[in-house]
């Protein structure tokens, strides 16, 4: 389907709410998945760290690029239009935060051009932006 993508300022705070309400979600289809940050639990099961990427168009696995996120910072997130105005849970956490910045652009036609841009095809692999990942 038709995934409007939508760019929210959200202050580290709202950030860290998210990820920790994504992380209560693991093993169900409400977990989300991220880009740009890295996160690591304790083993209650509680977040211990939220470190998050310095150049988003340079995503350093080695963790040199991070820095630790700031409750009072603003950070840019980009979502999908289910998961900020649907989604149970997610949703609120977005509306508390203000209204978004529309993209113009679906999530399904910016993985499609991916995909034809790159020759490799599509590759996975495990890169430690999830514990147990």
């Amino acid at each position: 389907y038709k995934n409007l993508v939508l760019n929210y300022k959200l202050h580290g705070a709202a950030v860290r709410r998210l990820l920790e309400f994504s992380w209560s979600k693991r093993g169900t289809d409400g977990f989300s998945q991220v880009s740009g940050v890295r996160i690591h639990s304790a083993t209650s099961g509680a977040l211990t760290s939220i470190r998050i990427v310095t150049d988003p168009k340079v995503e350093d696995l080695s963790g040199s690029k991070m820095v630790e996120l700031d409750d009072k910072v603003i950070y840019l997130v980009a979502t999908s239009v289910f998961q900020a105005q649907v989604a149970d849970g997610y949703r609120d956490i977005f509306a508390a935060e203000g209204e978004p910045e529309p993209l113009n652009w679906t999530v399904n036609d910016t993985m499609l051009a991916h995909f034809a841009r790159e020759s490799t095809g599509v590759t996975g692999g495990l890169d430690g932006r999830i514990p147990g990942r």
